[in-house]
């Protein structure tokens, strides 16, 4: 497990990530254009920390593709993007997915085309939370990763068939866009739309974006974490 140090604290998965970027931001200022120049030292010094970070070339590469992608048509502000979709959130992912290398997050399978785009709703909320307003957040499915099929599964909201659940739980390597995971994800997303559907019904007025932080959190940083079994093991770019 990869984990970076940051303000005495020892932290891994996406808050060790967001706190690399936040120490590099604090020592660059951290800027498109900084971004669209960088080499592997520079991506080793982001992501300095301690075990092991898979795929630092290909993280290097995804980082300056959006970088230039930002630069070439939103003039290196994400405001000109929330401007061109007219403040509507599934525009705004849409346009990341049709611009920025790496967002098309899809499968074609015998049952059509699976859209999961992860990366691509979460930077929208991401953006909407720290800069210009945005509407229609609340539309976004779950955002599928490993984590939150953990937490769904933990509950008895998803079951895997025994030769998945052994592959799990014994931490064999899934691939990506391999049967088992394309099913995993988009179990998710079905499963969590049929959760926000429940709680609803019982009057509890949430928005998944809402749902899908908190079954992230149960997993990740909730009391309960280390007590929720596996998750799947998938090397890949998607989340």
């Amino acid at each position: 497990m990869w984990a970076t140090e940051f303000d005495g604290q020892r932290l891994d998965d996406a808050p060790g990530f967001f706190a690399a970027f936040t120490k590099e931001r604090r020592r660059s200022g951290l800027d498109f254009t900084a971004i669209s120049r960088w080499g592997g030292a520079d991506v080793e010094r982001l992501f300095k920390g301690e075990g092991v970070l898979q795929l630092l070339p290909e993280r290097r590469a995804r980082l300056v593709a959006v970088a230039e992608a930002a630069i070439e048509r939103w003039g290196g502000s994400f405001a000109n993007l929330v401007a061109e979709a007219g403040h509507d959130a599934p525009t705004v992912a849409g346009l990341l997915v049709e611009t920025v290398p790496g967002y098309r997050d899809e499968a074609e399978t015998d049952h059509g085309i699976l859209r999961f785009w992860k990366l691509a709703h979460l930077a929208t909320a991401m953006i909407g939370e720290r800069g210009p307003a945005l509407e229609g957040l609340d539309r976004f499915p779950v955002y599928p990763d490993y984590m939150v099929p953990r937490t769904l599964r933990h509950h008895g909201v998803l079951s895997y068939a025994g030769s998945l659940g052994r592959a799990v739980d014994t931490r064999t390597l899934i691939p990506a866009h391999s049967e088992w995971e394309l099913a995993i994800r988009w179990a998710s997303m079905h499963a969590a739309e049929r959760v926000l559907a429940a709680l609803n019904a019982r009057g509890h007025g949430i928005a998944m974006p809402t749902l899908d932080y908190w079954l992230w959190h149960a997993s990740v940083l909730g009391s309960n974490a280390d007590s929720m079994g596996e998750h799947h093991r998938t090397i890949t770019m998607a989340y």
